[in-house]
């Protein structure tokens, strides 16, 4: 049953009719831009909006079907869950057909590449620029190797073809919503003269549980370190190793690894090689309750990375669950993580991050004061925001639209 909120919403608002342009939803696999357009459906039509979801193939080929009161709308012949230009071209089609059915046209990414909606606005999300969070990001690819930047550019090569198409589909929005300022700021500047179209509707999450109850006896034993995320030298892995190998008592700290990725060896090796294995534990990648078992035996999140995150979601994952962080001052990252939540050091500097693990083994009940204050970080970013955050844009468009 809706919430008061969304019952003030549909009393206060005419409902709309929204298609929500995407490449994969979690029926497709795991994903922050998965989860995020799939917790907006659902919490829109809580608030009585009419939403169809239109989407790359079902992975066991079903056709449109209905959840939670959402219209999702499989495109067959395209590859389930991968953005392709034959998807595109489809969405576009389909658009051309359909669009007279809707009051917003909403993309998620790349997924308007090809589209030209002209009966309703069209909004787009901007999930981070071209680069970000890569290592070809302007901030970072300046400290990678001859060979890293090879392999990086081999990787996100579509992204280097999409480019210009993506910043024409920029071009054709009514409305851009941007999930951090630090994502907003990178676009404008860019496109400075694009100001007044571009909003910030940070992310919303559905806190389901409450953080698990931890022993807050740190001074006993040793203070219970995790790291999420793939595993490439840009997520700083090896600066976090060298602090690690640094502190007076390296026993003092144990590390859990999460994640796969091409630089898993890599920080295998390093662990060997300074001594570490005894205190690092490389776990992969693992399933869902794995992930969760690593959450709740952890006491503080560490985040070294050098990218620059667009929102810092693993950040706020980790805040929700009840753990102060240990990160890097870069992207969007101090939007998330605050002074009563945690810390942040400049990247690339393993002696901070050895300096602040040293202070906080010394006082480990700096940690546990803040577990309070993560929890109530964490759910200031609640879907009823996100939702009114993104109905206020909505508005906005079809405004202009009728102007």
């Amino acid at each position: 049953m809706p919430g008061p909120f969304f019952c003030a919403l549909m009393t206060s608002a005419m409902a709309l009719s929204i298609a929500l342009l995407v490449k994969a939803l979690p029926l497709h696999r795991p994903g922050g831009q998965e989860n995020h357009t799939w917790t907006l459906a659902r919490g829109l039509v809580r608030g009585g909006h009419r939403v169809t979801v239109v989407t790359t193939a079902h992975p066991t080929g079903e056709g449109e079907l209905q959840i939670d009161g959402v219209r999702i709308v499989p495109l067959a012949g395209t590859a389930p869950g991968r953005n392709s230009w034959g998807f595109f071209g489809r969405i576009a089609r389909w658009l051309r057909v359909f669009e007279g059915e809707f009051d917003v046209i909403h993309a998620q990414g790349f997924a308007a590449l090809r589209a030209k909606p002209r009966l309703a606005p069209l909004v787009t999300t901007v999930h981070g620029t071209v680069w970000s969070e890569t290592p070809l990001a302007k901030a970072v690819r300046g400290h990678l190797g001859w060979g890293e930047w090879i392999a990086a550019m081999w990787r996100y090569r579509s992204r280097t073809l999409m480019g210009p198409l993506v910043h024409r589909q920029w071009r054709r929005s009514h409305r851009l919503i941007c999930d951090s300022e630090f994502t907003r700021s990178e676009v404008l500047r860019r496109w400075p003269d694009w100001e007044p179209q571009v909003d910030v509707v940070p992310l919303g999450i559905e806190w389901l549980s409450a953080p698990p109850v931890r022993d807050e006896d740190l001074a006993r034993r040793p203070i219970r370190l995790l790291s999420v995320g793939r595993q490439e030298r840009v997520r700083g892995l090896g600066d976090l190793l060298e602090a690690l190998a640094g502190l007076p008592d390296p026993g003092r700290c144990h590390l859990t690894v999460v994640g796969g990725g091409p630089h898993l060896r890599a920080i295998s090796r390093t662990a060997e090689r300074l001594g570490l294995g005894a205190v690092v534990d490389l776990r992969g990648r693992v399933d869902d309750e794995t992930l969760a078992g690593c959450w709740g035996e952890a006491d503080l999140f560490v985040n070294p990375e050098w990218s620059q995150p667009a929102f810092g979601l693993v950040s706020l994952e980790a805040l929700g669950q009840g753990l102060p962080v240990l990160g890097t001052r870069t992207g969007a990252t101090p939007e998330i993580v605050t002074a009563e939540v945690g810390w942040l050091v400049e990247p690339r500097r393993p002696e901070a991050l050895r300096e602040r693990l040293a202070h906080l083994a010394a006082n480990p009940g700096e940690i546990s004061a803040r577990r309070e204050a993560c929890r109530r970080r964490a759910e200031e970013f609640t879907v009823e925001a996100m939702v009114r955050g993104t109905e206020r844009v909505y508005r906005k468009a079809v405004g202009a639209r009728g102007d």
